[in-house]
């Protein structure tokens, strides 16, 4: 007999993209669902269309509620949630016809946590990001997640997850970035096995004003600082204590890299506190091991951003020039 999938999606203002969403989730071959949307207070006409699918499939199950961000829209999610399994999908991307059908497969041959990969969704073209295949262990699935190699992503919608061993855990409401990388972390300590496909299955949708979700805001440090908590877990667990400093190094490394590629230089002493944010986080990461696991190259360009930060925007401008 088929297990129970609840699936939950935190909804706000995305009307423009929630139909196809919600279509492509309501064909999966799999069909036994529990559909919980969390319309997180949305001013658009995303709660109409919520209410539609709800009155027209018995799966569907529709919460409207005041507006406190996707993370909270997520828990709330988890304290409905009625299934053996739990599937996180964000209402502007889309899922391929199979999708939980062969996620559910692999889960039940004994693994604690199944990965899919996926495509970017440029909406007029499709771009394979393909992850070799593979079963592996907790700790190697900690070890890929802390080092960014490009096997486990941080991402909670390309995963199946067990709802027994999810728990008590939740997204932390108080991060508006890097709280999927926190809650993949934690439930990842439960795990013994992890299976990664290399079948996209996932439509990971990139909008054509992307580039302006790109702009550095000051959300950025949360992903700063959620690796800082994933450090503290480790430090306190006594493992993969190097990895975790490197994590906290390249979270922050990137999160000042936005910061002195998109803002304009005349205004860099405007974000002078968070400058040094970054700087003292990097610091964190000052150990041997960053030379062999991040390369010369990725070195360099930390080195240089981190103490001179005019030179490390002019080489940007000219590898932007220069192609």
């Amino acid at each position: 007999m088929d297990d129970l999938i609840s699936v939950i999606v935190p909804v706000y203002n995305v009307e423009d993209y929630l139909e196809k969403s919600l279509s492509s989730l309501l064909i999966q071959t799999y069909r036994k669902l529990q559909v919980i949307i969390i319309d997180d207070g949305s001013t658009d006409n995303s709660g109409e269309i919520c209410d539609y699918y709800g009155a027209n499939d018995g799966r569907v199950e529709v919460y409207h509620i005041q507006n406190a961000g996707v993370s909270n829209a997520r828990n709330q999610g988890l304290n409905y949630a009625k299934g053996k399994y739990i599937y996180f999908f964000d209402p502007d991307d889309s899922l391929e016809p199979d999708a939980l059908w062969t996620l559910y497969k692999q889960i039940k041959n004994g693994a604690d946590l199944v990965e899919c990969s996926y495509f970017k969704d440029f909406t007029n073209v499709k771009e394979e990001v393909i992850h070799p295949e593979k079963k592996i262990s907790g700790q190697e699935a900690i070890r890929s997640l802390l080092l960014w190699d490009g096997y486990l992503t941080s991402f909670c919608w390309d995963k199946l997850y067990n709802k027994e061993k999810i728990g008590d855990i939740r997204f932390d409401s108080k991060l508006k970035i890097g709280e999927d990388d926190l809650f993949v972390f934690e439930y990842l300590l439960k795990c013994e096995s992890v299976i990664v496909l290399d079948c996209p299955l996932y439509n990971y949708l990139i909008r054509e004003n992307s580039a302006i979700g790109n702009m550095y805001t000051e959300k950025k440090k949360d992903s700063v600082r959620a690796a800082g908590t994933i450090y503290e877990i480790c430090s306190k667990r006594s493992m993969m204590h190097y990895e975790a400093k490197i994590h906290v190094g390249l979270a922050s490394f990137c999160s000042y890299a936005n910061l002195l590629n998109t803002v304009p230089y005349e205004k860099i002493k405007e974000f002078k506190s968070d400058c040094k944010f970054y700087i003292d986080s990097m610091k964190v990461c000052s150990c041997g091991l960053l030379w062999k696991l991040v390369g010369i190259k990725m070195t360099i360009l930390y080195k240089t951003a981190q103490y001179i930060p005019f030179l490390y925007k002019a080489s940007g401008f000219i590898r932007k020039k220069s192609r």
